[in-house]
């Protein structure tokens, strides 16, 4: 094989190994080139977007139509969005960062570049990290909670205890020596939590 042919197939392999979807597009803004990558985060075979708008694959085709045409107008000729919903052949959406890039060739336009990257995964594991760290937090706040409410319980405690011997009203000491026990059963309660 020659040089060029060999550095031909190379960069197809190199295509093709991406784990982003991608897609070459003509200036017109068609789907002429695919990787296996796009193939597999849309669930379908890659004849079957092949010369047609990527737009297919946006839940609302109007984002991917006001990106090429950024894309088109713009000097850098290069547009960035994040958050994209896309759709794929069984109908589900799924979030995906977005880049278009116009592709220049010795001063010539010939296309653009279209890179997809899925982000449900990497979505799913911030929710899972946020949903973890709300969790901790939580419990490092009810144990504070718990913790004062604790020490309430022993103040009443303790205040029942230096006022109990002083009264002789056998009502009233019944009446003490009621709340003294259940402050001391919330007293024990609040701490079986803690633990």
């Amino acid at each position: 094989a020659s040089r060029g042919g060999l550095e031909n197939q190379i960069s197809d392999l190199v295509l093709d190994f991406m784990p982003q979807g991608i897609c070459i597009l003509d200036t017109k803004g068609r789907i002429v080139r695919t990787n296996r990558s796009i193939a597999k985060i849309q669930g379908q075979k890659l004849s079957e977007i092949v010369g047609r708008s990527p737009a297919v694959l946006f839940q609302n085709p109007a984002i991917f139509d006001k990106l090429l045409a950024k894309a088109s107008e713009s000097d850098a000729g290069r547009v960035e969005k994040t958050d994209v919903s896309l759709m794929n052949s069984t109908g589900e959406t799924y979030v995906a960062d977005i880049n278009l890039v116009k592709l220049v060739d010795a001063g010539k336009w010939v296309g653009f570049l279209l890179v997809i990257e899925d982000m449900t995964r990497k979505k799913a594991f911030s929710d899972k990290i946020i949903q973890s760290e709300k969790l901790a937090a939580l419990g490092t706040m009810a144990g504070g909670v718990s913790h004062d409410f604790n020490n309430l319980l022993m103040a009443i405690l303790g205040h029942i205890q230096l006022i109990l011997p002083e009264i002789e009203n056998e009502e009233i000491r019944r009446r003490l020596q009621s709340i003294d026990k259940a402050v001391d059963d919330g007293s024990n309660t609040v701490r079986r939590h803690q633990r």
